[in-house]
């Protein structure tokens, strides 16, 4: 049998046995990576790449782990190896050094990744999808938004991008979040507001047909968190709270989901519950060790201004009513 290292092993003759070959050594690579032990899975991959130094599909898998362990040159060294061996094939090299890099030279590399996977769709390849395209425009918007927002036409570059990702997938969560900070940033509330009811509407058929597993697909986490962070800004704070239930299902340890739920309800007068989610953010602040100073007085403020709770109607004398969940602070926190 081969040895944990990837390297020779002694048979019961004391002869060697070959070498793993790239093939077997990319597989130990996969086993670690799923894993998450990704010092192992870089060995392995690091021998693959001593056998075939020329592979790319090493070269991009190196990148990956060094991406995930947060050695962000590294994996830009053999993602750019990547692309000078296949720089026509292959987008997702592309859109690993679109994520690692800013501003213009970003925005250059998701260009490279949608000419490919626009290619590859035009030729029916079921690996690329529209979903996926649509998101690639998605990361063009937000890089117009932010890295590249003081460059000559950066608004009608991020409004292009913003629509093309709406037209290649019109039920895409993220691109309708992007057109909504689009609009808020052009003072737009109303139509911000359309949109983000459109979203909202879009979440609440996919909860109702979709099993807690499937949702997390079909609207990722963070795509839920941004849905609430834009209701409240398009003042439709008594929407926030049923996302957020939700989002504490997978991870009742993240402060936002708590923040944004008493913060919505601090908005819209709503006792029941807040204080609840306003003292629970306030904890896991201090418990995670978290440095955001505005986030934190925001918390003491609105917990400053909360009202006690409700007594409740048919308890006893003095019960106080609580909610299942907490939260609060500034919608940028």
């Amino acid at each position: 049998m081969a040895s944990e290292n990837g390297g020779e092993v002694d048979g019961q003759d004391g002869a060697k046995k070959q070498k793993y070959d790239v093939s077997d050594l990319l597989d130990k690579v996969e086993e670690y990576v799923e894993n998450f032990n990704y010092d192992i899975a870089l060995q392995f991959a690091e021998k693959a790449h001593t056998l075939e130094p020329s592979n790319t599909k090493v070269l991009e898998i190196m990148g990956n782990i060094y991406a995930e362990i947060g050695k962000a040159d590294s994996a830009k060294q053999y993602f750019m190896k990547a692309v000078n061996l296949q720089p026509k094939v292959g987008h997702v090299k592309y859109l690993y050094l679109g994520q690692l890099s800013e501003g213009a030279q970003a925005i250059e590399f998701y260009n490279e990744a949608l000419n490919i996977m626009n290619s590859v769709v035009t030729e029916n390849d079921t690996g690329v999808g529209k979903r996926d395209i649509s998101n690639v425009y998605c990361s063009l918007a937000e890089l117009h938004m932010t890295d590249c927002c003081m460059e000559d036409g950066a608004e009608q570059e991020c409004e292009k991008a913003c629509q093309l990702a709406l037209d290649i997938d019109g039920e895409n969560p993220e691109a309708y979040s992007a057109m909504c900070n689009l609009l808020l940033t052009k003072g737009d509330t109303e139509g911000a507001k359309n949109i983000a009811t459109k979203v909202y509407e879009l979440w609440e058929s996919l909860t109702k047909n979709s099993d807690d597993d499937s949702i997390v697909d079909l609207m990722p986490y963070e795509s839920r968190m941004t849905l609430m962070k834009i209701l409240i800004e398009v003042e439709l704070c008594e929407k926030v709270s049923a996302i957020g239930v939700q989002l504490l299902e997978e991870n009742e340890d993240d402060i936002r989901i708590w923040y944004y739920i008493g913060l919505s309800k601090s908005l819209i007068k709503e006792v029941d519950g807040q204080r609840h989610y306003l003292e629970t953010a306030l904890f896991l602040y201090e418990k995670n060790g978290h440095s955001d100073e505005e986030m934190l007085g925001h918390i003491k403020e609105l917990l400053g201004n909360c009202p006690p709770e409700d007594i409740t109607e048919e308890g006893d004398e003095g019960e106080v009513k609580t909610d299942e969940v907490p939260g609060g602070m500034d919608v940028d926190g």
